[in-house]
């Protein structure tokens, strides 16, 4: 969830770029030049499709690697391994809140 967030909140950003800059050129141009207002309109929406494109590959690949990660680490390290971490900071916590409860 959190990537196709990350992908959402770039592809709105991009969108949101890509509006403003062909405003923001669209006003440094001459009234009368339509030609140029195309031409400006056809590049950042170009721009835009090449952002788009690159942060899909990006969080595409991040997510594969991600579960390949995950498939890795879990073959790796066991179960029983993840039991006995989990145990042993169960136990450190609740003796550090016991210690420090009394301690008046």
């Amino acid at each position: 969830m959190a990537i196709a967030a990350s992908w959402l909140v770039q592809l709105i950003f991009d969108i949101y770029k890509c509006v403003r800059n062909i405003h923001r050129r669209k006003r440094k141009l001459e009234e009368g030049n339509t030609k140029g207002c195309y031409e400006i309109e056809v590049e950042e929406i170009v721009i835009l499709w090449r952002k788009v494109v690159g942060n899909t590959l990006k969080c595409g690949a991040s997510l594969a690697l991600a579960s390949v990660g995950a498939g890795a680490g879990a073959t790796l390290v066991r179960p029983a391994l993840g039991q006995w971490i989990g145990n042993f900071f169960i136990y450190v916590t609740f003796r550090s809140l016991f210690l420090f409860s009394f301690n008046f």
